[in-house]
Order: C-alpha cells, then sequence, then structure tokens
C-alpha cells in the first residue's frame, strides 16, 4: 500500500463499491479518485515534479500522479521552444539523435511562428 494511503482511507466509508468521503459526503465508485479527493481536503500533495517537467528547479507538488504526469508532458513540451530558439534536452546532447518530435523543420523555422 502507498505510503500514508491507509491513513487517508480512514476519512472515507466504503459501502456497496463506493467510497464515501466523511467529510463532505461526495462519493467515488474508485478507490484512487476517494483518495485523491481526500487529499485535496488535506492540501496533501505527494507528487514532487523535481525538475522532471525540464525546470530544474520545479518544486511543484500535485494530489495524484496523473496530474504529475500531465505536468511534465505540457511543460516538456513548451520547453523545447522558447524566445525564439530551439533548446536540445539534455537527453539528447547530438542534435543528430533527436527524435522527430524534436526536431524543427529548418526551412520552415520561424521565431515569430513559434510561439
Amino acid at each position: 500500500m502507498e505510503n500514508g494511503r491507509s491513513t487517508l482511507l480512514e476519512f472515507l466509508t466504503q459501502e456497496y463499491g463506493s467510497y464515501t468521503c466523511k467529510l463532505c459526503g461526495k462519493s467515488n465508485p474508485r478507490e484512487d479518485r476517494a483518495v485523491s479527493h481526500i487529499r485535496k481536503h488535506l492540501n496533501h500533495r505527494p507528487f514532487k515534479c523535481e525538475g522532471r517537467c525540464g525546470n530544474p528547479e520545479c518544486a511543484d507538488r500535485f494530489y495524484c500522479k496523473p496530474y504529475l504526469q500531465a505536468h511534465v508532458k505540457t511543460r516538456r513540451k513548451d520547453s523545447c521552444i522558447q524566445f525564439g530558439q530551439v533548446l536540445i534536452p539534455a537527453a539528447f546532447p547530438n542534435a543528430f539523435d533527436l527524435p522527430s518530435a524534436y526536431q524543427v523543420p529548418s526551412e520552415s523555422y520561424s521565431p515569430a511562428l513559434s510561439r
């Protein structure tokens, strides 16, 4: 069981395949979403970015793992082209090794169009 999860389950009642919040009465058929709901009440954000989004100083925290994954995915995409410059991720120091998703066609690249 996830660290701290059993404590959060104390805030839920389970009846007929549904989890109900003892604080507000909201119910959810999925345990993971009900636990995420309790985390919102308690402002408990155990999922840390720690720079996975491409910003080494990012200290954002999230209620559930899918929120963290969405943050990383959108920030990584946005950090590829900034301020009219193509930034090469550290994982691909050789520009020839870049996956096609990171490559910008040189003949059609215009800093004004990338914003």
